[in-house]
């Protein structure tokens, strides 16, 4: 049986309209070389209209429409 690894540096993204998961599949490379082993996406679910955070979560069984949706 193989067992993940455990992390030894996270970084955080921060996604939103104006920073997709295309933005960030584009840096995992440059953030490899920095050292980073595991990333983590946030906030991914669906917020309320409006919301630049994306935090105020309307629906958590949707991701978000600004990042593509379901």
């Amino acid at each position: 049986m193989r067992y993940a690894s455990a992390p030894v540096t996270t970084h955080r993204l921060q996604l939103e309209p104006d920073f997709t998961i295309d933005d960030a599949a584009a840096l995992v490379d440059h953030l490899a070389t920095l050292g980073v082993t595991h990333l983590y996406l946030s906030p991914i679910l669906q917020a309320a209209s409006g919301s630049k955070h994306g935090y105020d979560v309307i629906d958590h069984s949707k991701v978000a429409e600004g990042l593509g949706g379901d």
